[in-house]
């Protein structure tokens, strides 16, 4: 008998996935993702997983499930409302064997896992069922091109944060808080001269033109601000 889990944070929907594959008479069960996830899975042993891109704060994620469940001889689809070439890319790094937009019906889920276990069937061992992850990309070079660009940019955005003092990287908090240059002075007890400087001084650094730049670089590279 073949078994598809469910691994989704939103319950409606794994549901909805479930009942779409018993309709089919696929046996689908739907995980806890509020119980440990990791043993729920060996012991159900499921040919196939329909697998959360992002199942949520303080679980594993999606990518952090597939080398698991590749040892259980899994197929991997992951589903994911993400549509952002290099969070796909991931997934294909990680080694997911497709990628379903959460955005599809439910009926075009079940024709993927339908086709992943049809795939099974046909060569264990294939991965045919492969699934083009990123739309006009069907080239494996071409993911492998667009993570390692990625990577680099975060290495050198890394590179250019630790540049930064620790006043530099205080005020660029207190920026990235929305206080203005002259709060930032009175908090610091330091002359609105001394804090323009600092932001000029830091802007440099991370080779952007105005503070709004500054502010954006941070959220994008994730970047948080010390404390004191």
């Amino acid at each position: 008998m073949t078994v598809v889990a469910v691994v989704d944070d939103h319950l409606l929907l794994a549901q909805m996935v479930a009942r779409g594959l018993d309709g089919e008479g696929i046996t689908a069960h739907v995980i806890d993702v509020d119980h440990p996830i990791v043993e729920q899975l060996q012991e159900l042993c499921p040919a196939v997983a329909v697998l959360d891109l992002q199942l949520g704060d303080h679980r594993p994620q999606g990518t952090d499930l597939v080398a698991p469940l590749h040892e259980l001889g899994a197929t991997v689809l992951m589903l994911t409302g993400v549509n952002n070439d290099v969070e796909l890319a991931k997934c294909l790094a990680a080694g997911a064997d497709g990628v379903i937009q959460k955005t599809e019906s439910i009926d075009l889920v079940v024709e993927q896992v339908k086709q992943a276990i049809d795939d099974r069937a046909t060569d264990p061992a294939s991965n045919e069922h492969r699934t083009e992850l990123l739309p006009g990309r069907s080239d494996r070079a071409a993911y492998d091109q667009l993570l390692t660009s990625h990577q680099r940019q975060a290495a050198t955005a890394a590179a250019r944060f630790s540049s930064l003092t620790k006043r530099e990287q205080q005020v660029l908090g207190g920026l990235m808080g929305g206080q203005s240059p002259a709060a930032i002075a009175d908090g610091g007890y330091v002359s609105i001269a001394t804090v323009r400087s600092q932001i000029k001084s830091l802007m440099r650094k991370l080779e952007v033109h105005t503070q709004l730049e500054a502010v954006a670089a941070a959220h994008n590279a994730g970047w948080q601000p010390v404390d004191g």
